[in-house]
């Protein structure tokens, strides 16, 4: 059996999407018997934790916990103030390219001393004998400059680089994207391997494509999950009403109104206003901090008295509420600046087998996650870029869902359940594995 470094910002129990991929790429290792060592930052006391994510296999994990510092955590603090402030005025949530500025060249320090300070704790916790390999996810840069150091001292025999998504867009500042794309070549010229998980973001790896070292390896979903769910005992908030109503479900962030849930929200108030849907039969329930954000989109449309907000919760209490709705949201974009974003909530979605409603903003048609989606047969697609037939198809979705509710009591998925099976997690594991030890993913 093998023994593995990796080395992440979010892993288990903190309670983020990032944490899922590389948590769960090693419960699936570790049940096969390989040993794994994670180098994580340390949680503050009033961090959330997931606990879904604590499984047994976390027990026969080794932790090294290295801490930001106290500055970061005051900064980073004020920054998720601040911006809850801008989107919840309803604005796009955007800083000025001074503060945007101030904050990468922060985040590029607090990176540095972060690293520092892991390798110092490696250097003292170094194993008997080279670990097989070193994996380094992204965000944070931090953890891509540990492991080239790691590998670099023969600490390791193979560094993989998980990126998951790239490092470089085009909406990002001249000074900026100039950087990180330095930041990302000098990854990807060190690593032997570097991963990524959309298809559509690859050519913005050009320098590990060229080497060969480029490999897809797609985020997924754990079934195990759902086991967890039912054995934290964890309840929906009720509803007066419920069975009657059209229940739909959103977890997770806004991006300050840059996911866009408008035409929805359109969708629905066009079949109130034709008669074909009663103006009661909607609840709308939310789990995340962009309430703000939210309500703007409901009340634009009338809508705003049919919602439910709960806030940042628990992971299992937002899959929870999703799982006792009557249908998933999912939202994303595709643009000719930003393609092939494929936001770990979709897998999520999937896993929680209820019809999905998946929506992709953006100038750009065709998008990897809407195409995904189609290929499961998940549900329904809305792209924004070819609206005129995505509005008509959103809305005999919407308006069939509510006829399964009213005559059936709940309305019914009909994923294709071996194409979805290729998103597990053990599968996922298993790729990344071949691609650890040296063999093709």
């Amino acid at each position: 059996m093998s023994n593995f470094l990796f080395i992440c910002t979010a892993f288990a129990p903190k309670n983020v999407i990032g944490s899922v991929r590389p948590t769960k790429i090693a419960k699936y290792l570790v049940r096969e018997g390989h040993e794994i060592t994670v180098v994580m930052p340390e949680l503050p006391p009033d961090e959330p934790r997931d606990e879904l994510l604590m499984t047994e296999e976390m027990a026969r994990v080794r932790f090294l916990s290295v801490p930001y510092g106290g500055a970061y955590h005051r900064i980073r603090g004020r920054y998720r103030q601040g911006a809850g402030r801008e989107a919840g005025a309803g604005s796009s949530g955007g800083a000025s390219p001074l503060r945007q500025l101030a904050r990468f060249f922060y985040g590029l320090y607090s990176e540095a001393a972060w690293a520092r300070r892991a390798k110092k704790l490696l250097a003292q916790n170094k194993p008997d004998a080279p670990f097989d390999a070193v994996f380094s996810t992204y965000p944070n840069v931090g953890t891509h400059w540990v492991a080239a150091h790691v590998r670099r001292r023969g600490q390791a025999r193979r560094w993989v680089a998980d990126f998951r998504d790239p490092m470089v867009y085009d909406w990002q500042n001249g000074l900026q994207r100039r950087l990180n794309r330095r930041l990302q070549s000098a990854v990807e010229r060190r690593c032997d391997a570097a991963v990524i998980v959309s298809r559509d973001a690859m050519e913005k790896f050009s320098v590990s494509g060229r080497a060969g070292k480029l490999r897809w390896i797609p985020n997924g979903f754990d079934p195990e999950d759902l086991a967890g769910l039912a054995d934290a005992g964890i309840e929906p908030a009720p509803h007066p009403g419920m069975e009657r109503r059209l229940v739909l479900s959103y977890a997770g962030g806004l991006y300050g109104g840059k996911r866009d849930l408008t035409a929805l929200f359109s969708a629905l108030r066009g079949l109130m206003d034709e008669g074909l849907l009663p103006r009661d039969s909607l609840l709308f329930q939310y789990a995340g901090g962009d309430e703000g954000v939210l309500r703007g989109f409901a009340e634009a449309a009338g809508l705003g008295d049919s919602l439910s907000c709960l806030g940042r919760v628990p992971r299992a209490k937002a899959l929870k509420m999703q799982r006792e709705s009557d249908a998933v949201v999912v939202c994303s974009h595709n643009s000719r600046q930003d393609r092939g974003i494929m936001t770990g909530k979709a897998y999520e979605a999937l896993m929680l087998g209820r019809p999905v409603i998946t929506l992709v903003n953006g100038d750009l048609a065709g998008s990897e996650l809407g195409n995904m989606m189609k290929d499961v047969n998940a549900g329904a697609v809305y792209e924004e870029a070819e609206r005129a037939a995505g509005v008509e198809a959103l809305r005999a979705f919407l308006l069939r869902l509510y006829r399964q509710k009213t005559g059936k009591g709940r309305t019914a998925q009909e994923m294709d359940e071996e194409k979805k099976s290729e998103y597990a997690y053990d599968r996922i594991a298993r790729k990344m594995l071949s691609l650890m030890t040296g063999g093709a993913s």
